[in-house]
């Protein structure tokens, strides 16, 4: 059986490929003539014009995930390599060439976007792990007021930190959010979300210090 990568596409079958791809990940509320869908096609056109690929398959994925950054998506490259099925390494010297070769600056999202979308995937699980979305998302945003502006000093990716307070948030004695659960949605590793939860654990004390005095 051939993987999903060794399957190449032609130019007819991008479209399809990118209303597929915005259903594995979820996202709601578009059609043929949507803008993402729309932006993804000038932008495939324009890359494909100027660069030549050995897969036109993953050069519309790194497309489609430029334009989601674009447009506010807070996901990694490990995250939607592995939610569309295909090599992280590749996809990322794809998007890494696209970049170079058409001039694109893609911010980075918010930390509280890269909150909302861990939260949005832990949906999936929630229900049979006993874990409150809601609740979780809510202590997550306040924790995130408080570390933030330490954080972004320190340069580290704001994903990491992202799923380290999702952990610590559910901090609620049951612990039924694991690591292993925030890095599979993540695509962040296990041993640096461990790390991001040991440099944040010392604020997290001085904020519930302060609390208590209050």
């Amino acid at each position: 059986m051939q993987s999903r990568e060794s399957i190449d596409c032609c130019d007819d079958d991008i479209e399809d490929l990118f209303m597929q791809t915005l259903q594995i990940l979820g996202i709601e509320g578009y059609s043929r003539y949507s803008p993402i869908i729309s932006h993804a096609l000038d932008l495939y056109m324009e890359f494909s014009s100027r660069y030549r690929v050995k897969s036109r398959m993953i050069m519309a994925y790194a497309v489609m995930y430029a334009v989601l950054r674009s447009q506010g998506y807070a996901l990694t490259l490990n995250a939607f390599a592995g939610r569309v099925g295909v090599d992280v390494r590749r996809l990322a010297s794809y998007y890494r060439a696209m970049q170079r070769v058409l001039g694109l600056t893609i911010p980075n999202p918010a930390l509280h976007a890269y909150i909302d979308e861990l939260v949005r995937w832990l949906r999936y699980g929630a229900k049979d792990k006993g874990i409150d979305t809601v609740r979780l998302k809510d202590e997550a945003y306040r924790l995130v007021d408080d570390i933030m502006d330490i954080m972004n000093s320190k340069g580290v990716n704001p994903v990491g930190v992202a799923a380290a307070i999702l952990y610590l948030a559910s901090d609620d004695g049951k612990r039924a959010l694991s690591i292993k659960d925030l890095a599979s949605i993540s695509g962040i590793s296990m041993v640096t979300i461990r790390k991001r939860i040991e440099e944040l654990r010392p604020f997290l004390k001085v904020r519930l210090t302060v609390n208590k005095k209050n």
